[in-house]
């Protein structure tokens, strides 16, 4: 990922999600920018095993954007988990070796 990336998706309900990325450890950015529709983008933490954590984000009924980046230079992420404020998780692995966030 080395450019601004978007991604669209849908909620069916009101609810509160956490989305974790997982990056290639050797491969990690510091911090990833991020932004949900058209809220103003903010950085988050990448850490040492290349996890980075977007804090809980209260969503209503439609349609979504979640913006990533751009970053300084490429970074392979390997997953993608989203929560439903813990009751509900759903793994989407986009790497071909099919590594998943912990």
């Amino acid at each position: 990922m080395s450019q601004r990336t978007e991604i669209a998706f849908y909620s069916r309900i009101h609810r509160t999600v956490v989305i974790r990325l997982k990056f290639a450890a050797d491969d990690r950015p510091a911090t990833l920018p991020y932004a949900f529709d058209h809220a103003p983008s903010q950085n988050v933490a990448v850490d040492h095993v290349g996890r980075a954590v977007l804090p809980r984000t209260t969503l209503g009924r439609g349609l979504h954007k979640l913006i990533l980046g751009p970053l300084a230079r490429a970074a392979q992420v390997r997953a993608i988990r989203t929560s439903d404020d813990g009751a509900r998780t759903s793994d989407e692995n986009i790497a071909k070796d099919k590594t998943s966030c912990p």
